[in-house]
């Protein structure tokens, strides 16, 4: 098990990644077209399979 402060830990790096990406993607192409690809590209990892570790 992640100690109690891994998991926020990694939330805020990503999100300090995520964000400038974001901001840039979305001066360029549109708020709605991000958001759009957020979307499906959160729906298609939702239906991918999660692979079993045999645990």
């Amino acid at each position: 098990m992640l100690c109690p402060g891994v998991l926020p830990a990694l939330y805020d790096g990503a999100e300090v990644v995520r964000k400038p990406v974001c901001r840039t993607s979305a001066d360029r192409v549109g708020a709605r077209a991000v958001l759009l690809g957020g979307l499906v590209a959160l729906s298609a990892a939702s239906c991918c399979p999660q692979r079993d570790t045999g645990r």
